[in-house]
């Protein structure tokens, strides 16, 4: 993994310029962007451009065809051809079978992590921030396990989930002797001290799409001598106690230090690993194109009316997505609780403009955005080796898995840490 790790990491050296800044803040304009002077040609392509033509590219210039383009204008994307990433084939095949309690794409994604698990897991787990329970319910109706511990936050989805009726697999138990028996839920906080004792008390531990610091939490408190077990699909890097991200493994800690190939992560640069999307339908992909161009369209007009100060905007409901520039505007005066008189005194002409203005800008920012998205993936192999090898550090055999196609979930990398040194009791 180590040799995977640094291929990784010396592309997004290597192009360092092309995703390491924050468009706006630091370039406002495709001649701006650090990347500009390094490859004029794709500068002057994207130039020509029009909203219909990034649409074509809604995916942030990833895919094969994408990458393709972007190498007949600059040779030097070539390198991305053979990354990794592009040679996991390993997304679960398996024959879904949906059930009623589960959203059907939430159904699919642990079905499918389900089917590249280990063969044999202990008979009791822990689900870290583990919600309603869904994982460990559908685990011991694969008869993977015997029972388990269900821990969040959510008060709310921990009584939904003790609602929750499995199938019977044993007739001389009734559903509530099942449920009392089977599973224990707690509404604990993961980075609370009792929630550490839980981890300590469970050889298996599953986390599954728990944010930032919370995945990070099992990692660190992770110990060869105690657990058997770790499955971690990882989520939301961005969404941590830290302002700048601390690499876990020795030899990430070593090149992101070193003056000529390290780079440092902030919340925003972090991100970018998890911007991507499932494909929208072409309506949706409209309006929210148009959603982003009148939000650009109402900063601009803020500005004009003297409002300098105001960075964060609130979102468009479905709703207002259809609204016209003029009523989101006085929408999210409202929200905003500016008085609307300055907006309601605005002239259907102003409105034009402003509107106008907001597709001019959007314009000039998906290029610097889409650019940034061609090493999406890139920077979440990174992230996800640098837990594979801070739990190799530990002393755990690792595997890194894709478990299910990007349709079904865009967060699709599975961690699977084993260890030989921890006895069965």
């Amino acid at each position: 993994m180590d040799r995977q790790f640094l291929e990784f990491h010396d592309v997004l050296t290597s192009f360092k310029s092309y995703w390491h800044y924050r468009p706006f803040s630091q370039c406002s304009a495709l001649d701006e962007a650090p990347w500009a002077q390094s490859s004029p040609q794709i500068v002057d392509r994207f130039k020509r451009f029009n909203l219909d033509d990034w649409a074509h590219f809604e995916d942030g210039l990833v895919g094969e065809e994408s990458l393709d383009f972007l190498i007949t204008l600059d040779p030097r994307f070539k390198v991305l051809k053979d990354l990794p990433f592009r040679k996991l084939t390993n997304a679960s095949q398996v024959d879904f079978i949906h059930n009623a309690k589960i959203k059907q794409r939430k159904n699919e994604q642990l079905l499918a992590l389900i089917d590249h698990l280990p063969q044999s897991l202990p008979p009791h787990i822990l689900e870290w921030c583990g919600g309603k329970g869904f994982l460990s319910r559908l685990l011991r109706i694969e008869q993977k396990i015997q029972s388990a511990t269900i821990i969040d936050w959510d008060s709310h989805l921990i009584q939904a989930g003790k609602d929750l009726r499995d199938i019977d697999l044993d007739t001389n138990l009734n559903i509530d002797q099942i449920n009392e028996l089977a599973y224990h839920y707690e509404v604990l906080d993961a980075m609370s001290p009792q929630a550490v004792e839980r981890l300590h008390q469970h050889q298996c531990i599953f986390a599954i799409h728990a944010c930032g610091c919370l995945h990070r939490r099992v990692i660190e408190q992770a110990q060869v001598n105690l657990h058997k077990t770790l499955v971690i699909a990882p989520c939301c890097y961005h969404l941590d106690t830290l302002d700048e991200y601390e690499p876990m493994s020795k030899i990430a800690q070593k090149y992101t230090q070193s003056e000529t190939q390290g780079f440092t992560l902030n919340r925003y640069l972090l991100r970018l690993a998890t911007q991507q999307r499932t494909h929208a339908s072409e309506r949706r992909q409209v309006l929210r194109q148009r959603a982003a161009a009148f939000r650009l369209g109402f900063e601009q007009l803020l500005l004009h009316l003297g409002f300098t100060d105001i960075h964060q905007f609130p979102s468009l409901s479905r709703a207002q997505q259809r609204q016209n520039f003029r009523e989101v505007c006085l929408s999210f005066a409202s929200a905003l609780s500016l008085h609307p008189q300055p907006f309601q005194a605005c002239s259907d002409a102003d409105y034009d403009r402003f509107e106008r203005l907001g597709h001019e800008r959007l314009l000039q920012i998906i290029p610097l955005e889409q650019m940034r998205h061609v090493f999406r993936k890139s920077l979440e192999y990174w992230l996800c080796l640098d837990r594979c090898l801070a739990l190799i550090d530990k002393g755990f055999d690792v595997q890194l898995t894709q478990f299910c196609d990007l349709q079904v979930t865009p967060r699709n990398l599975m961690i699977t840490a084993q260890s030989y040194a921890c006895s069965t009791p």
